[in-house]
């Protein structure tokens, strides 16, 4: 009966111990946890929400929630969905809508999706501050995309006149009107101008200048992909190919470096009329989420901020 007792109270106090220890961690990795961005862009706390991602681990792609029909679901914020907001047959008998057509999707590379309806949506939708009536988009087989479930896309189209920030490694998005005041940013932001593309359908995706190899080039960033992948026009490997080689570089964004590992190589990385140089890169959530990068889309002056978190 004493060994009894000695053995419970041993349990009970490696139990408290293990409970104390977890406490004080997650109370460090608060107090550690880097969100100065918030005040230094210039949000208010009722701008600032909690991110989820689609697929678990280093793969996954940012979530925000929206409503439609006054019920709550969550789509993936794709900074690479020209159309600005898509959805998938997961919603099909969840909205009312009319069909108006079919047409053919594409990937960027040209590569053939499959066949979607074009629809107007009679349902409201809503996300945080933003209200849209009539949409029309596609629905499509959300397993031409992913090979996983999910809801639909959200780009930037609808974010016009926005600053919106994206934190990865502590789960926030954030999303304000002001402006943001350059003049009081330190030299731990990255603040390039973002370029355009003169096609059509694709004006609100997302492109700037880096230096890959010590020459200029442009740099493709999608949020909705979870692969990033390097352009080398004599690979053998291509975007489809089942085989991969990865490679790791590195490129310099302003007066920074970034090591970015295990990068795809394919020949066929989708090229866009209108831009300075050939998009060398396409920097996607894999690696933001990796480097732990702060990213923010400020769709007023038109610029792309970076940070190391």
């Amino acid at each position: 009966m004493v060994l009894l007792k000695k053995l419970l109270s041993r349990i009970i106090l490696c139990i408290a111990l293990a409970l104390i220890t977890y406490c004080i961690i997650k109370h460090v990795k608060v107090i550690t946890t880097d969100i100065s961005w918030i005040k230094e862009l210039n949000f208010d706390e009722n701008e600032v929400h909690k991110l989820s991602f689609h697929f678990p681990g280093i793969r996954g792609c940012p979530q925000i929630p929206v409503t439609i029909n006054d019920k709550n679901y969550t789509f993936i914020f794709d900074t690479g969905c020209g159309a600005g907001f898509s959805i998938t047959n997961a919603l099909e008998n969840k909205m009312q809508y009319d069909i108006l057509g079919r047409t053919e999707e594409y990937n960027r590379d040209g590569g053939y999706r499959g066949w979607t309806n074009v629809i107007k949506i009679e349902d409201d939708i809503t996300f945080f501050d933003q209200s849209l009536h009539n949409v029309v988009t596609t629905i499509a087989n959300w397993k031409m995309y992913s090979v996983t479930k999910f809801n639909g896309l959200i780009g930037l189209k609808y974010f016009d006149s926005k600053v919106i920030a994206l934190d990865y490694k502590n789960k926030r998005i954030a999303i304000t009107d002001k402006k943001v005041d350059y003049s009081k940013l330190g030299n731990e932001y990255i603040c390039i101008p973002l370029l355009k593309s003169t096609e059509q359908g694709k004006n609100d995706l997302v492109f700037f200048e880096a230096k890959y190899e010590n020459k200029p080039a442009c740099i493709y960033l999608d949020t909705g992909t979870n692969h990033s992948f390097l352009w080398n026009k004599n690979s053998e490997y291509s975007f489809a190919s089942k085989q991969r080689n990865y490679k790791d570089i590195t490129i310099e964004i302003g007066d920074n470096t970034f090591n970015l590992e295990g990068v795809i190589e394919i020949n066929d990385l989708a090229q866009n009329d209108g831009l300075p140089h050939p998009i060398a890169v396409a920097l996607n959530s894999d690696k933001i989420k990796k480097l732990k990068i702060l990213v923010v889309f400020d769709l007023i002056d038109q610029k792309l901020i970076l940070k190391k978190l």
